[in-house]
Parts: structure tokens; sequence; C-alpha cells
């Protein structure tokens, strides 16, 4: 019986390990051609795999394209929930939420892809699924540190456009090279997060009085190291 057992926790160990290499390497497939444009054989080749041993592991592409990104999502999801529920106000909280979600999105580059190929996904009930497993626990941490800043607007609604704001820059920073007025300093994660920051402190929040928010500093925003992938 006992030896029934650690054979059986070793073979649980090794699928588990196996079904994460295979997402590893998936990812970066996903990243670059997103959900339509990698077939199941690509994946299989990728992990020096049979079709049949990849269904082994995944019941089909949409299960594995959905692990995909919850496996990519995952480390961003525990570094952006630290920073939500760390000391401080809501709003020092807020400030440290944008600092690190622009550092993610400029070194993790292929969360960043993945996350512009969902925004072109027509699939409704695929992002509906993707909305409950992978986003919904850090967008409802987002809605309610900002209804905590007690400033009227509609928490939801600011969610999105604080998202935006930090999003837009990375979807289009290929583009904005070749227009009018480009810095290289202007896709810096520490410079945008700044930005971003001041346009909510002058703009969302221009009627505080003395034109700042409560409790906020006067120390330029930290950039966070993060290792590329």
């Amino acid at each position: 019986m006992a030896r029934y057992l650690r054979n059986s926790m070793t073979e649980n160990t090794t699928k588990k390990n196996m079904r994460e290499e295979i997402l590893e390497l998936a990812i970066p497939l996903f990243a670059k051609a997103g959900y339509d444009g990698v077939s199941m054989r690509d994946i299989a080749t990728a992990a020096r795999l049979t079709p049949a041993a990849l269904y082994y592991h995944f019941a089909d592409k949409e299960q594995l394209y959905i692990d995909a990104v919850g496996h990519v999502c995952k480390e961003t999801k525990d570094v952006l929930k630290a920073a939500i529920d760390g000391a401080g106000s809501p709003w020092m909280r807020l400030e440290s939420f944008i600092s690190m979600y622009t550092q993610l999105l400029a070194t993790k580059k292929d969360y960043q892809r993945m996350m512009q190929w969902l925004m072109l996904d027509s699939d409704d009930q695929r992002l509906r699924t993707l909305a409950n497993k992978v986003f919904q626990e850090i967008f409802v941490a987002v809605r309610d540190m900002i209804g905590d800043l007690g400033h009227g607007y509609d928490a939801r609604l600011l969610t999105g456009s604080i998202l935006g704001l930090i999003v837009f820059h990375f979807e289009t920073e290929r583009i904005l090279r070749f227009l009018p007025g480009y810095q290289s300093q202007h896709e810096t994660p520490a410079i945008l997060a700044q930005h971003v920051v001041g346009l909510l402190r002058n703009g969302l929040f221009g009627g505080v009085s003395n034109n700042r928010c409560p409790d906020t500093v006067d120390e330029p925003i930290r950039e966070v190291s993060m290792k590329k992938t």
C-alpha cells in the first residue's frame, strides 16, 4: 500500500511538472501568434511530444490556452496583489500598483503580448472563462482599492480607465516611436508610471485642496527591477 501511494504521488508530480513545462513552452507561441495562430501540433512539436501525448495532459487547445494565460498571469497577479495589499493609504497603494504594473508590462514581454492578443479575441465564452478564472480576483482588488479613495467616481469605470492609461502605451509603443516628439525615456517604466500618477493627481483629483491628492508623497516613483522573460 505504501509503495502504491509513493508511486501514485511520483506519477502525479511528474504529470504536474510536465504540464507546467508544456505551458511554459506554449506561452511564447501564443504570445507571438495568438490563439488562432497556434495549433496543438505546434505545441507538441515544441514540447517534443506526439499530439496524442499532448492530449493526455490537456483535453483540447482551449483548455491549454486558458491554462497558459493563467500560468503567465500567476506571477504578475501575486506581485500586483502584494502592492495592492501593502501598507499605506489607498492612494499610496495605488501609486505602488501603477509603478509595479508598468514594470511588469515593460519586462514580461510574453505577458504583455498575450494581453494584446486577448484584446483581439472575439470568442465571448473563452473571454468569460478567462475573466472568471484569471482576471477577476485582481480586478476586484484594484476596484476596491480605488473605491477606498472616496473620490465619488464610479470605481469600476475608473479601474478600466487607469488600466487603459497604462496598457495603451505598451500596445502602441512601436508606432509611437515614429511620431513627432518621441523621446526614448517615454518607454521607461518609472517615467510612464510617474506620468499616469501625475494625470490622476492633477486631473482626476484636481478639485482636492491645493490640487493634490490626500496622502501623496513628492518622492519620484522608484523603478522596480523585474527579470525579463
